[in-house]
C-alpha cells in the first residue's frame, strides 16, 4: 500500500537536474560501503546510499576502531581509488536502487576535481558529497567551487557541527545542500591495537549537537541533511522538525538494521498526526 502522505524530497532544488529522492532516509558510507545497502536493510525505505570516500588516488591505510561508552571512535583510514572502485562497482551501480551518492575526497582542490571528473560520466551516480571540515570556511568555499567547475552533478557538502553557520555562509552558491554534520573528533584507547585511535566520534551523544547546528542553519538557503547520533525513530522525526529535509543513518544500522524503515514510519506517523500530506510541511515545523 502506498503511503497517504508525500515522503519525497529534492535535496538540490536550485540545481538544473535537482536531486529527487523517494524518501528522506539516506544510508551513510559507514554501512553502505561503496554503494550497497546491507541485505538486512529494507532498501525500499531508502532515498539514497552514500559511498565510502573515493579519491583520484588511493591512500593505503585501514580503518581502526575504539569503543567508548555508548559509541565508538573511528579512524576511517584512507580513501579508495575512484577508477578501481568504478571497475568493481560500476555494473552494480547500474542495477542500484536507491540512487548512489559518491563521497569524494582529496588532499587538494585539484585532487577533488580529478575525482569528480572521473565520476562525471557515470550516470548512476546521482550526486557528490564532500566533507569540508579539514579546511577553514573560506578555503572550503574555494574547494567547493573547484568541485562545481569539475562536475555538473549536485553537490552536498558535509560541514562540522561546531561553526556550521560560518561554513554555510561561505558556501552559499557553492553547495546544493549541507550535511550537518561532520563528526566531532576524539581520541580513545584501543585494547585490540594497544594504541590510541584518533578519529570521528559516533554515538547517540552526538545527536544534541546535530540538533543545535540544524537550528543555527535554519535561515540559510540550503536543504539540510541531519547526520550523527540518530539511533531511534523519534530522533529522525526531531531532526526533521528542527529543519532537516533528510536524515542520514550510519553506524546505528549495525545494531538496528530495521532503523531506516522505522524512521520512515515515524516521520509518516508524525505527518498524519499533524494532518500534513507533504514532507515539506514538516521540515522545520518546530524550529522556532
Amino acid at each position: 500500500m502506498r503511503p497517504s502522505v508525500n515522503l519525497s524530497v529534492d535535496l538540490a532544488p536550485g540545481h538544473k537536474t535537482g536531486l529527487p529522492l523517494a524518501t528522506p532516509i539516506l544510508l551513510g558510507c559507514g554501512t553502505a560501503g561503496y554503494g550497497a545497502a546491507p541485505e538486512a536493510v529494507d532498501a525500499a525505505a531508502l532515498g539514497a546510499v552514500v559511498t565510502l570516500p573515493l579519491a583520484a588516488r588511493a591512500v593505503g591505510t585501514s580503518p581502526r576502531f575504539a569503543p567508548v561508552p555508548a559509541g565508538v571512535v573511528i579512524d576511517t583510514g584512507g580513501p579508495a581509488a575512484v577508477r578501481a572502485v568504478l571497475r568493481h562497482w560500476g555494473e552494480r551501480w547500474r542495477r542500484a536502487n536507491p540512487p548512489v551518492i559518491a563521497h569524494v575526497a582529496g588532499e587538494s582542490p585539484a585532487e577533488l576535481a580529478a575525482c569528480a571528473e572521473a565520476l562525471e560520466e557515470v550516470r548512476e551516480v546521482a550526486a557528490l558529497e564532500w566533507r569540508a571540515d579539514a579546511l577553514p570556511p573560506d578555503e572550503a568555499a574555494r574547494a567547493a567551487a573547484r568541485l562545481r567547475a569539475a562536475s555538473d552533478k549536485p553537490l552536498l557538502v558535509q560541514v562540522p557541527l561546531a561553526g556550521a553557520a560560518d561554513y554555510a555562509e561561505a558556501l552559499v552558491g557553492m553547495a546544493d545542500a549541507l550535511v550537518v554534520g561532520a563528526p566531532p573528533q576524539g581520541t580513545a584507547w584501543s585494547a585490540e591495537d594497544e594504541a590510541w585511535v584518533q578519529g570521528d566520534v559516533h554515538g547517540p551523544g552526538v545527536f544534541p549537537l546535530v540538533v543545535r547546528a540544524l537550528l543555527a542553519l535554519r535561515e540559510f538557503p540550503f536543504p539540510l541533511v541531519a547526520f550523527g547520533g540518530i539511533h531511534a525513530p523519534h530522533q529522525a522525526v526531531q531532526a526533521v522538525l528542527a529543519g532537516a529535509s533528510a536524515v542520514m543513518l550510519d553506524i546505528a544500522i549495525c545494531r538496528l538494521p530495521d532503523l531506516p524503515g522505522q524512521a520512515l514510519a515515524a516521520i509518516m506517523e508524525e505527518m498524519e498526526n499533524r494532518a500534513l500530506d507533504d514532507l515539506r510541511q514538516l521540515v522545520g515545523r518546530d524550529a522556532g
